[in-house]
């Protein structure tokens, strides 16, 4: 057993959960709404994990950077019309963003995994187009305890770089 966890670590305790929620990635095509600390390390896991091909978007340029040296394929801005084509076309998609909107590029029979929150309120859900007509499996992920041993393992074993992440250190004092 690692001697601690450093908080990369313990952000990639909540990707390992995240995408364990998905279930087997072997092979799919896999879109990750959010490029968040969170939501970076989903896109290496799943990579990790034998996604075929693994997008990814955001509202900033340099987190869409980091996502491609953790491992993502395409990297889009949130507002890119090319974002279309991804409609109903991935088989597993995770929503790192706070918002609704990773939902749409859910495939029929895809998954959903929510892992941002989307602020203190309920929020309108698109049950029918979703749920119902697209027969979307929908979950939600937050505990993450029970993936921080692996976490460590990761990082330990070179299996898993998490510095493209660390954008600067500073002195305790600081």
């Amino acid at each position: 057993m690692p001697r601690s966890l450093n908080l990369p670590q313990a952000i990639l305790a909540i990707a390992l959960h995240a995408v364990a929620r998905a279930g087997n990635l072997l092979g799919k095509r896999v879109f990750v709404s959010g490029a968040g600390p969170v939501g970076c390390l989903i896109a290496a896991v799943a990579r990790l994990n034998g996604a075929a091909s693994v997008a990814i978007s955001d509202m900033e340029a340099f987190p869409l950077s980091v996502a491609v040296r953790l491992g993502a394929d395409a990297a889009f801005k949130a507002a890119d019309p090319a974002l279309a084509d991804l409609a109903n076309a991935c088989e597993a998609c995770f929503e790192a963003s706070g918002s609704v909107g990773g939902m749409r590029s859910a495939a029929p029979g895809g998954t959903v995994v929510h892992v941002g929150f989307l602020g203190e309120e309920e929020v309108a859900y698109p049950v029918n187009t979703m749920v119902i007509r697209k027969e979307v499996t929908v979950c939600g992920s937050l505990r993450a305890y029970q993936e921080f041993p692996l976490a460590a393992r990761l990082v330990e074993s070179g299996r898993l770089d998490l510095s493209p992440l660390i954008t600067a250190s500073y002195p305790l004092e600081k």
